[in-house]
């Protein structure tokens, strides 16, 4: 039953659960945040034989477990997608404050994130991709599409860089996953899930986790009109807020999007999706014009920043990744320290540090095709 899995949104989205699931926490006596189910059904219908082989507590300790492997595998994968120009020891010194204390990693680890999954699927199909694979990167893609449907955007920019192997691999694999996921959840699943992704395009959710313009335009303009949801009838008095966009405001996002998107459809086509940072780039510019991107959506592009070292000044890279290792980090990790991501001030700094990590690799990408300057032997 649909109504059971997805909570059919009214037009807007309110990240509210089916009542059941409320009802079902209260009754056990739990308190614990609830939120909705807003991945395809072919995820429902895994997850419902996973609960028949396993008990919640240990799935969770064999995800956390995966998590953690996950997160140290695409560290190790960026040099392979990206030539490294210092010694592979001393990014991995530089790679660690970002992924050791930083809110994107530590909320996702908390929370025991699938988007830690999706995020490692990116980076291996790049990966797969740029090493001479791309059958497996483009299968490894549509993987991560069918959890998010976001990375279908990666698979436009391989066609538009020449990656033809890639992008057809993706679309037979996507198709494949399409049509099992009808199979063994059938259509009216399908018609409730598209139904919840058409009411989060049409709204706006502000949290100080929430990394897109959507968010931000909320807090500055339109704040008196935002609606207050939360999840205190489970024990926790974690809010948040929403809103339906204006007519005007849907336009103005659909425009944004197909700016970017072609922009960087463009980048690809002049300088190929090998192009040094194209990556990064494109993950940042994708997250900040989507209408729900959390922070942990920001884990793929973050490993990259430690491999800027030898391409840009450390004058322009030091100052960067200070600041976002400051303002980024989790509100359990020295919060004496100040101003921080949980902090509307906080957010809004993190926000336009994060843009300024995406414009510096878009630069990188753009510019002409040379070696970078190599700072030690590789194989340190």
């Amino acid at each position: 039953m649909p109504e059971l899995i997805y909570r059919g949104s009214d037009g807007l989205f309110t990240m509210r659960p089916p009542q059941p699931w409320i009802d079902t926490v209260v009754a056990e006596g739990r308190e614990t945040a609830v939120y909705p189910f807003i991945y395809p059904p072919l995820w429902a219908w895994v997850m419902s034989k996973v609960v028949a082989i396993s008990t919640f507590k240990s799935f969770g300790l064999f995800m956390a477990a995966a998590n953690l492997s996950m997160i140290a595998a695409m560290v190790v994968l960026v040099p392979r997608i990206t030539q490294l120009a210092i010694p592979r020891r001393l990014y991995l010194l530089l790679a660690w404050p970002t992924a050791s204390v930083t809110l994107p990693f530590m909320l996702a680890l908390d929370e025991n994130q699938p988007q830690i999954l999706v995020s490692f699927l990116i980076l291996l199909g790049i990966e797969r991709t740029t090493r001479g694979a791309p059958i497996a990167g483009g299968a490894a893609m549509a993987l991560a599409a069918s959890l998010k449907l976001y990375p279908v955007l990666f698979a436009v920019f391989w066609l538009a860089g020449g990656e033809r192997r890639a992008f057809t691999s993706f679309a037979l694999m996507g198709c494949a996953l399409g049509l099992l996921s009808i199979a063994v959840a059938g259509w009216p699943m399908h018609a409730a899930f598209l139904n919840e992704i058409r009411a989060i395009s049409g709204s706006v959710l502000y949290t100080l986790a929430n990394y897109s313009f959507d968010p931000m335009i909320a807090r500055h303009l339109y704040w008196d009109e935002l609606t207050r949801f939360s999840t205190e009838e489970t024990g926790l008095k974690i809010g948040w807020h929403v809103m339906l966009k204006t007519p005007a405001w849907r336009i103005f996002d659909v425009v944004l999007q197909m700016t970017v998107v072609l922009g960087v459809s463009w980048l690809a086509w002049r300088r190929g999706t090998r192009a040094p940072f194209f990556w990064p780039a494109a993950i940042i510019a994708v997250a900040v014009v989507s209408p729900l991107t959390w922070v942990y959506h920001l884990i793929p592009a973050l490993v990259f920043l430690p491999a800027l070292y030898g391409y840009v000044s450390p004058w322009g890279v030091v100052p960067l990744q200070v600041l976002l290792t400051f303002v980024l980090r989790s509100p359990y990790v020295y919060p004496s320290l100040g101003l921080t991501i949980m902090h509307p001030g906080g957010h809004e700094v993190a926000f336009l540090a994060v843009c300024a990590l995406g414009a510096l690799c878009l630069w990188v990408a753009a510019l002409p095709p040379k070696r970078p300057l190599h700072l030690g032997p590789q194989s340190l």
